[in-house]
């Protein structure tokens, strides 16, 4: 991994006014990456010919604002310089629902630990997860057990991990929720922020809380009928 916060000053405002917005994109990328092969296009981040595919969940929606668009970047800059695809890819869980939680929550660390002189990627990052969770809630999809489970453990992931504060409203949706799993995840959200700046050690913390999302989402599943199902296809969680 490499460690951003040794690295030069980055001016990322020159680059905004200098270049159409394509090139600008390509460029935030390729300043915070350090990487020449690095382009973004038509949605779709690329090294040289090469797709770099966006798992997360928060990163499967491509049609926002430019503010939540350039967070996205930002983001994915950020998963390529501080974590090991490789060691991410050696823990990756069978099931669907446990695997892109396990890679959601390998994106939040990533950009988590973004530097301090860097507040407009912080906040871009921000305005983009908060975009997808108002997307997310404004489906519907927190009106049934499944969307309000992953949505509850999202939210509570994010929050911990960046220290961003959960709005009103969303914490109203998931009071009840996350009352009823804070004594089984309590201490696997501990877990989650002190091992935040080592991959290594968030694996076993991350898997954790991945797994029990999907035995509660099966749990779920077999007890609320068809209609439940659907929600965990939607909204990056497909």
């Amino acid at each position: 991994q490499v460690l951003i916060t040794t690295r030069p000053a980055i001016n990322l405002d020159s680059l905004a006014t200098s270049t159409s917005t394509a090139d600008r994109d390509s460029a935030v990328i390729r300043t915070l990456t350090r990487d020449p092969l690095m382009q973004w296009s038509g949605g779709i981040l690329y090294r040289g010919a090469a797709v770099i595919a966006l798992h997360a969940a928060h990163h499967s929606e491509r049609g926002s604002p430019q503010s939540c668009q350039r967070g996205l970047i930002d983001g994915a800059s950020l998963r390529m310089i501080l974590s090991d695809a490789d060691l991410h890819q050696q823990h990756n869980p069978e099931h669907d629902i446990a695997r892109l939680m396990y890679e959601l929550l390998e994106q939040l660390r990533c950009e988590s630990l973004a530097p301090d002189d860097l507040p407009g990627v912080k906040q871009n990052m921000a305005n983009h997860f908060l975009q997808w969770a108002r997307e997310f809630a404004d489906s519907g999809l927190t009106e049934t057990n499944v969307g309000v489970l992953i949505f509850t453990v999202a939210l509570t992931s994010w929050s911990r991990l960046t220290r961003q504060p959960i709005a009103d409203d969303f914490s109203d949706l998931m009071e009840s929720t996350r009352a009823a799993m804070s004594t089984e995840l309590g201490h696997i959200f501990v877990d989650l922020v002190q091992a935040r700046e080592e991959q290594a050690r968030f694996i076993a913390p991350s898997l954790a809380l991945a797994n029990w999302v999907a035995r509660a989402v099966a749990t779920v599943e077999s007890t609320a009928g068809a209609s439940q199902r659907k929600v965990s296809r939607r909204n990056g969680f497909s």
